[in-house]
């Protein structure tokens, strides 16, 4: 609206009585506020405010001295004064009322009311309200709208009115007078010492304000006549909480340069149901047969898929009540002891270190199946870059990725389960009609482990059994990993419900189903299978190929390996993915070096994932040791840290369900309430704990290891135990950490801002579906 700038007028608040620092600050506060104050009321040009978020303290004081303001619909506004002890300022007291009535600014003022953009649209406190999707195109939009209406206008003639306008105002409330009524009752605030006392409080998080704040000042620009309010978008509601239980990064996730919700209910979906299926079921299940034979491994992938879907349903509960972006750790610290997430996160670190790099191997040793000439290396240098890459892409990128990967996996296991059933039923180029035929002696049912050590029949079968718990563990592992892309996902709240129950489908069509078909057509005494620790260069990666082999089909088994080269690569991208996630998390919660909070402009924790990246170099152990060797390493590392894992996500279920209960919260409000609980989690803990307990590992897990004895077998059995031990009780003596009690846990905080983001989203989908043609709403839904 023209040139020239503001000119500040000093509005001096009277002497310093007292020479203490402390009057002399207290002056210069409430000085500096009434200059900013009457610079303002006293402007002769049109003064426009754009908010692009929330507004509070300050500067929401400060809008009622513009002409004009303009709002997105997720803006509102709440001045914060009576929470924290201090005086009205800003000339709110006058300008309030004259902009929305006395009632209203009654409620604002007194009762520290918080109004959405919508009330204050309807009591006329601003002028409209644009919705935008970015802060850009919200300023660009309203610099539109100003060119459209001032079109045609005289720019004296709207100065002169404006002018005339402020007069009348002036005359029945005296602006210089308010101003300096307002800054004399705020020194008067500040001496009495409450103000100081209430954000001392808050500095030590013995209280938490309900309107947490963040970047509380506005940047102006009176130039060129328009005054953009930028305010955090993030403020939230906290309850009280025991200083001793929790940080303040415990709880909230970051406000900015944060992970983008950018995974949509379809990438959701497929992800959950083949997102982690990969090596474990394709590969490893050949070990488990050799071992417990076709019924044992039945039975053991039965079994393992009941615990599996009882923790995950339990972390999908917690998970669509509280998705933060701090991973599974984050709920540990929130419903049980930061000790034992920050012990929990690291152990999950340390297994997402290992698992891209397992699953790497894994590829190589699908290439030699095909040619033993090109050294492993190679292959494993190609795919790390491969994977790299696809995770530097970003979220979306991801989400795109792992869709298709997932959907050709589900085709592919859908059609080995088909072919294997065809095949043993007669449909095969031999005619032969195998039925249970590999059921029966020496075949089955049961397998034997260990015979020649153990001397004992009955026990060489039960070790066997038992071994295939241990393979079907390291073959689900990977599940949660719909609970970790929880912090990205689009609508939450929806999603992540839909997405473990489909769990349930994954398991007992896809794992049972798979383990059954291969039971039907692969002998268990079969030299081809591939077996870790012991097969040769160039074995068959999957028993699917091996079954295929051995009735003659020809082709179809390179078709095969090259499907199952896909499982290994999309098993070590969302491996990836979901170890740069966990240590992002750990970062956010203070618990890894802040440097790995950093992201890009897409949400791209980059930083993060080019460390986890690094460690997939420890592929190249198969250098040395053969790649079956680096194989059952990473099996037995990886099913020792995924024990550990749903033993604490069980733990920490059954303390969230406590704390629902101890704060008379029903499980009935939740967005989503796991199946067959409490029982599932109180069942489904103690299970995972005694396969991965210290005692049991010694007799069971890692028994092998002592036939003959193998010191890296042994390590890499073992290791994790202590590793989780060290973690939890070394944070516990140091930072003094104890159980928080189930009246005390906090379920608060962070759900509000994610209540807002989820009706946004609705809101916007509504919208969007809204202008979809009948045609394209149906391709959305397939």
């Amino acid at each position: 609206m023209g040139d020239g700038s503001a000119h500040v007028k000093r509005a001096r608040v009277g002497p310093v009585h007292s020479g203490s620092m402390r009057d002399h600050l207290i002056h210069e506060v409430v000085a500096t506020n009434t200059d900013c104050t009457h610079a303002l009321y006293s402007h002769s040009k049109i003064l426009v405010a754009a908010l692009n978020g929330p507004v509070m303290g300050i500067a929401a004081a400060f809008l009622g001295n513009f002409d004009f303001i303009y709002a997105v619909p997720e803006a509102w506004l709440n001045v914060g004064f009576p929470f924290l002890g201090i005086a009205v300022e800003g000339g709110a007291s006058v300008s309030f009322v004259n902009r929305m009535g006395i009632a209203k600014a009654n409620e604002v003022l007194i009762l520290n009311k918080k109004l959405s953009a919508s009330e204050m649209l309807e009591c006329g406190f601003i002028n409209k309200i644009i919705p935008s999707k970015s802060t850009e195109e919200f300023h660009s939009a309203v610099h539109q709208h100003l060119v459209k209406e001032l079109d045609g206008l005289v720019p004296d003639s709207i100065r002169a009115i404006k002018s005339l306008i402020k007069t009348g105002l002036n005359e029945k409330n005296n602006f210089d007078a308010v101003n300096l009524r307002e800054s004399y009752a705020q020194a008067e605030r500040f001496s009495s010492g409450i103000p100081a006392e209430r954000f001392k409080q808050i500095a030590k998080k013995e209280i938490r304000h309900k309107l947490r704040s963040s970047a509380l000042f506005s940047s102006y620009d009176l130039s060129n006549g328009n005054v953009i309010i930028m305010s955090s978008s993030h403020l939230s509601t906290i309850e009280h909480v025991e200083e001793k239980s929790y940080h303040a990064e415990d709880l909230q996730d970051p406000l900015e340069g944060t992970l983008h919700r950018g995974l949509k209910a379809r990438h959701m979906s497929m992800i959950a149901i083949g997102g982690a299926v990969g090596t474990g079921l394709i590969m490893s299940s050949g070990t488990a047969l050799v071992r417990g034979g076709p019924l044992g491994l039945c039975l053991g992938f039965l079994f393992v898929g009941l615990i599996c879907f009882l923790t995950l349903a339990a972390l999908g509960e917690m998970a669509a009540y509280l998705p933060h972006k701090r991973g599974l750790a984050g709920y540990a610290t929130r419903f049980a002891d930061p000790a034992l997430g920050f012990a929990l996160g690291w152990i999950y670190l340390f297994k997402y270190l290992v698992a891209p790099a397992s699953q790497i191997n894994s590829a190589g040793i699908v290439m030699q199946y095909w040619t033993v000439s090109v050294p492993i290396e190679v292959w494993t240098a190609s795919y790390i870059i491969l994977v790299v890459i696809m995770n530097l892409l970003g979220v979306r990128v991801f989400g795109e990725v792992e869709f298709w990967m997932s959907g050709l996996k589900i085709i592919s296991l859908m059609g080995l389960i088909f072919l294997g059933i065809v095949i043993d039923l007669g449909g095969n180029p031999k005619h032969d009609r195998i039925g249970f035929r590999y059921w029966q002696h020496p075949n089955g049912p049961m397998g034997s482990y260990l015979a020649s050590e153990v001397h004992n029949e009955s026990l060489s079968i039960f070790l066997g059994f038992w071994s295939t718990l241990t393979t079907a563990l390291f073959a689900y592992i990977g599940s949660e990993l719909v609970a970790v892309t929880a912090g990205e996902a689009q609508n939450p709240r929806e999603t992540i419900p839909r997405a473990v129950k489909a769990t349930f489908l994954r398991i007992f069509v896809f794992y049972i189903g798979s383990v059954f078909a291969i039971s039907l057509i692969v002998p268990s005494t079969s030299k081809e299978l591939f077996v870790a620790n012991s097969s040769h260069a160039g074995a068959a990666a999957s028993p699917f190929i091996v079954g295929i082999s051995l009735v003659g089909i020809k082709v179809l088994n390179h078709i095969l390996n090259a499907m199952i080269l896909l499982f290994t690569i999309s098993s070590a991208n969302s491996d990836l993915y979901i170890g740069s996630r966990t240590l992002y998390g750990l970062a956010v919660e203070g618990k890894a070096p802040s440097i790995f909070t950093k992201v890009d402009k897409r949400g791209l924790p980059w930083v993060a994932v080019l460390v986890v990246a690094i460690f997939t170099t420890l592929t190249f152990l198969n250098v040395k040791s053969s790649s079956a060797t680096v194989f059952a390493y990473g099996v037995n590392l990886l099913s020792a840290f995924g024990a550990i894992t749903w033993m604490t996500i069980a733990y920490s279920h059954i303390r969230f369900m406590q704390a629902l209960k101890a704060q008379g919260i029903s499980r009935n409000s939740l967005p989503y309430r796991a199946p067959c609980q409490p029982f599932g989690s109180c069942f489904a803990h103690p299970v995972s704990q005694h396969i991965n307990s210290k005692l049991m590992r010694y007799l069971f897990a890692g028994f092998d290891t002592f036939f003959p004895f193998a010191s890296g077998l042994f390590i890499t059995s073992y290791l994790p135990i202590p590793l989780f031990f060290v973690f939890w009780i070394g944070y516990k003596i140091r930072f003094r950490t104890r159980l928080i009690p189930a009246s005390k846990v906090d379920l608060i905080t962070g759900k509000k801002e994610i209540d807002e983001e989820e009706e946004r989203f609705v809101l916007l989908e509504k919208a969007r579906r809204a202008k979809m043609s009948r045609w394209r709403r149906l391709a959305d839904i397939l």
